[in-house]
């Protein structure tokens, strides 16, 4: 089992964008030898890791609420969506990332259903309307 730090600096790496070879391959540049890619990818999916990534998500977050420029505030929002994006991506298994597709797919078709359902009782009730006006005029 590596040390803490060894996963902190997975994690660095990770919000920094590498991926797991070239986490891999810093670790063999800094140190000298690096945990092998099944243990990277272990540490990333870890809860140790996951709070590490969400307390990085929290500092990032923080660092963007300072900035006082409008343009350097949205820049920053561009990168932050963009690093959770990459993170989210990477740390969600794809089985999950297929149900959460399959039900935004399922979700637009009910709402395409209900627009037609809703267009459909705007008629009916338009008609209503119509026939109740045409029996107040011509009675």
């Amino acid at each position: 089992m590596y040390s803490k730090t060894v996963t902190e600096k997975i994690i660095e790496y990770q919000a920094l964008g590498f991926s797991a070879e070239e986490t891999k391959t810093a670790f063999l540049d800094k140190t000298g030898k690096a945990p092998c890619l099944n243990t990277i990818y272990k540490h990333r999916r870890s809860p140790v890791g996951m709070e590490m990534l969400r307390e990085l998500i929290r500092h990032q977050e923080r660092s963007i609420l300072k900035t006082d420029n409008e343009h350097e505030r949205a820049l920053a929002m561009r990168y932050r969506d963009s690093l959770i994006g990459k993170l989210m991506d990477r740390l969600m298994p794809p089985v999950i990332r297929q149900e959460i597709n399959e039900t935004r797919t399922l979700m637009s078709k009910h709402v395409e259903e209900l627009n037609v359902n809703l267009a459909t009782y705007e008629d009916s009730v338009q008609k209503v309307i119509a026939r109740h006006l045409q029996t107040n005029r011509s009675g």
